[in-house]
């Protein structure tokens, strides 16, 4: 009888993980992350936190330290997928999702801070967040997963403006960037995208560049911060 009721159940999870029709797809790709999430991830970065928070717990805080700068702590800055793995690291997983006998599904949200820029008593920083969707799978037994499936849904760059009077930064910019990759190819890639942030001080413009790994450009905007400097 277990044998019988096992063997249902991987016919089951096999017609649960088949393609779905270009009709469903398309309903599936208007999905978006709870804005709770997206609120939490926000929230830190523009309090100036960094950390992980799993499911409404906060389980790990990291102290930002001033003087030092992610363009010259690390070997190689400015990869989204990699600043949760430095103290300047941003992580809102919330797999509390279920659908039949399959669990842990939902949304990933990483990033953190990427780059900034000292001016007189402000900084100009540019963070990158990856939002990655995480289809609910089953796992009967240790090491084996029924369509455990993940992706990239996109990403997106902020560019802030904190000083030392205010708690709270300041949004100067925001961008958007779709992502496809699945896995096998298309998309950014497994490493995703990257940042550079520079000042010309004579022409008091930032120049944000998000680059398609080393090669491929993105984009890049110039933004005039002329107004929001300390006069």
């Amino acid at each position: 009888m277990g044998q019988f009721i096992t063997v249902l159940a991987v016919l089951l999870i096999g017609i649960l993980a088949l393609p779905l029709s270009d009709e469903t797809a398309a309903a599936d790709l208007s999905v978006r992350p709870p804005e709770s999430l997206q609120q939490v991830w926000n929230d830190m970065m523009l309090a100036g936190r960094f950390g992980r928070v799993d499911d409404d717990q906060s389980t790990r805080e990291d102290l930002d330290d001033p003087l030092l700068d992610p363009s010259t702590s690390l070997p190689d800055a400015g990869w989204v997928f990699d600043a949760p793995r430095t103290r300047w690291g941003i992580a809102v997983y919330d797999l509390r999702e279920r659908r039949f006998l399959m669990s842990r599904g939902g949304w990933v949200l990483e990033g953190g801070l990427l780059r900034r820029i000292h001016i007189g008593d402000v900084r100009i920083k540019l963070y990158g967040k990856t939002i990655q969707r995480h289809e609910p799978y089953w796992n009967p037994w240790p090491h084996v997963y029924f369509n455990n499936e993940s992706w990239p849904f996109g990403h997106e760059f902020f560019l802030l403006l904190r000083s030392k009077d205010h708690d709270r930064a300041l949004i100067l910019r925001k961008w958007v960037v779709a992502d496809s990759y699945d896995g096998y190819g298309g998309g950014l890639g497994s490493s995703g995208p990257r940042g550079f942030l520079e000042y010309d001080n004579f022409s008091q413009r930032v120049t944000v560049k998000v680059m398609h790994g080393h090669y491929a450009g993105l984009f890049i905007e110039r933004v005039d911060v002329t107004d929001v400097l300390p006069k």
